[in-house]
Formats: C-alpha cells, sequence, structure tokens
C-alpha cells in the first residue's frame, strides 16, 4: 500500500495473489513484470489520487479489475487478460489517461469489459488490441475520450457510450461484434465489418468509413462505403489490408481506413530481420509485420 509521499519502483517483478494500492497519493512506476492470481473487489492495482502510475511492459493476469480513480496514469505495451469484471478502469480527470499499443483480452465472464472511463477529461487509447470481451471493448460513461489506430476483435460491443460523452473514434476496425459502436460518437476512417448491427441507441455519426450494411445500402454519412474491405487473412485474425481493399485512401484526406498496425502488446514475428557485424558490434534492423 502506498500512500502520499511514497514511491515504488519495480522492474523486472513476479507479484503472486497479491494487489498494489494507491490511497491519497503515491507513484508506481512499474516495468517488465507480472501480476496475477487476485480477484480483490478493489482491484488487483488501484488507485485513488494517487501521484502518478506507470505501467510499461507489464503482464496483469487472472484478476477481476483493474481500478485508477483521479491519478494520471500511463500504460504502455502491457498484456491484461482473463479479466472476470473489466480489464482497465480509469475515473475522474487526470492529467494523463492513456493506454497505449496495449492488449486487452479473453474475458473470464459473461459481461467482462475491456476499458472503461467513467467521467475523464480527454482519456486515450492508442494503437490498441481489445479481443475476446463479453461486453464493451471500449465504455465511455460520461466525461470525454478517444481511440483512434486500435482494432477491437470478438467483443460483444465495440465502442460504447452512455450520457454526456464525447468520444471520438477514429482509424479502427472493428470486427465480429454484435454491436459495433453503440451511442453517441464520432466516428470518421474506420471500418466496421462481419456484425449484423453498425450502430445502435442515440446515433453515432460516421463518416468516411467502411460499414457493413444489407444489399447495397450504405450508412448515412459523408463518404461512407459498405464493400468489402478485403482483410489479408481474417481466418488467422489479420485484418490488415489487402492491396486492393477499396478501404486503402479512401478515408478523409486521403487517408486508409481502418487500423494502423501493429495494434497491441503482442505483434506478430517481424520480418526480414538482419544482422550486420561490425567492430566491437552487430547491428539488429526487422520490419514491423
Amino acid at each position: 500500500r502506498l500512500t502520499s509521499g511514497s514511491a515504488m519502483v519495480a522492474s523486472n517483478l513476479q507479484l503472486y495473489a497479491a494487489n498494489l494500492l494507491l490511497d491519497g497519493g503515491g507513484s508506481l512506476h512499474m516495468d517488465s513484470s507480472l501480476v496475477q492470481d487476485n480477484h480483490h473487489t478493489s482491484g488487483i492495482i488501484s488507485a485513488t489520487n494517487g501521484d502518478f502510475v506507470h505501467l510499461r511492459r507489464c503482464t496483469v493476469s487472472d484478476y477481476s479489475l483493474t481500478s485508477f480513480q483521479a491519478t494520471p496514469t500511463l500504460i504502455e505495451e502491457c498484456l491484461f487478460e482473463d479479466m472476470t469484471e473489466t480489464g482497465i478502469k480509469l475515473s475522474g480527470n487526470a492529467a494523463t489517461q492513456t493506454l497505449s499499443r496495449t492488449t486487452v483480452r479473453h474475458a473470464a465472464d459473461a459481461m467482462t469489459e475491456g476499458i472503461q472511463f467513467n467521467n475523464c477529461n480527454n482519456a486515450i487509447v492508442d494503437n490498441c488490441l481489445l479481443e475476446d470481451l463479453t461486453d464493451k471493448g471500449l465504455y465511455l460513461n460520461g466525461g470525454s475520450g478517444e481511440i483512434r489506430k486500435s482494432l477491437l476483435n470478438r467483443c460483444e460491443n465495440g465502442t460504447a457510450t452512455q450520457g454526456s460523452t464525447s468520444l471520438l473514434n477514429i482509424n479502427n476496425t472493428i470486427v465480429h461484434s454484435t454491436n459495433s459502436f453503440s451511442g453517441a460518437q464520432d466516428v470518421t476512417n474506420s471500418i466496421a465489418w462481419y456484425t449484423p448491427n453498425a450502430a445502435i441507441g442515440t446515433p453515432a455519426t460516421i463518416a468516411y468509413s467502411d460499414v457493413q450494411q444489407p444489399g447495397t445500402n450504405v450508412y448515412d454519412g459523408t463518404g461512407n462505403l459498405s464493400r468489402d474491405p478485403w482483410f489479408r487473412n481474417p481466418a488467422e485474425d489479420d485484418y490488415r489490408l489487402l492491396p486492393i481493399s477499396p478501404a486503402l485512401g479512401s478515408g478523409l484526406g486521403g487517408a486508409d481506413m481502418g487500423a494502423c498496425y501493429p495494434v497491441g502488446a503482442n505483434p506478430a514475428v517481424p520480418t526480414d530481420v538482419q544482422l550486420l557485424a561490425e567492430t566491437n558490434k552487430v547491428l539488429v534492423s526487422w520490419t514491423d509485420n
């Protein structure tokens, strides 16, 4: 338990059947660590009015939820999996509320959400993977937020909002969801495919996006398409676009539609790996796949 004025800096830590708590202050900086096997109701990692939380290249698994309330939070290149309630829950305003290149996957119970923002101010989800979730991939309840360059795969509901909210939904791919967009949100340069319901509830404003519709219908909005996006290999969950995809160059300002790869904390094996031996050193280069 960390309180005002205290700090914890950890690297290569393995924590089992315990929880980390920041209460009324304190900071947590954790890198390349594993936290697992704890279903405490307040969260396996939780912070209330903390000074700062920074998680980088960490794995959090087999838990109920994580919760960060009114605490500046930066989560980078982390894996959250096998949760029973909410993968990552952020509440209240804080100077930083950013999730980047992070994977949230594998719900372990019904009605499990990936990411939940409650009355946050400009919370950001960037280049993330949300997968195999039994409720919402991203849920914004009041406040404002943005999700961009991300893939949401097999989430019962893709992105959802409630109350007085402002959600920007930019360059995302949402596939195999019962409902892709639920509630008010501004959607641009996105793809919603393999979905029976593109948008439900308060209408989403959708533009320059490829949204699956029945027959020859096209979802109402500027620059929208309803054409097969030609994913590279959907059977293997590879939703990159083939060169013949109509979503390439059809977004706002000639941008491509859909997620920007690589996404999440577990990118595909790189290609073009090369080793170059030089005096007293070896140079390694590769191409992200």
